[in-house]
């Protein structure tokens, strides 16, 4: 299944994202990297770089998220 077979995989798991933009993070084509969105992070992700840069770099989270003071 894994050697290629594309379309057997959009059968199994396929994207129900609409776009790029609009990605769900439970999408089952992101296991196979068929999601639209599949290199965008995902919010998991953006809180963890978050918390990153909280921790090591001291910037709060209107910082890091570029949020008006």
């Amino acid at each position: 299944m894994w050697a290629g077979d594309v379309e057997l995989l959009d059968q199994l798991a396929p994207c129900r994202c609409c776009c790029w933009e609009h990605t769900s993070e439970d999408c089952e084509a992101r296991l196979w990297n068929g999601c639209r969105g599949s290199g965008q992070p995902t919010r998991a992700d953006t809180e963890a770089w978050a918390r990153h840069y909280a921790e090591h770099h001291g910037m709060t989270r209107a910082e890091f998220f570029g949020e008006a003071m």
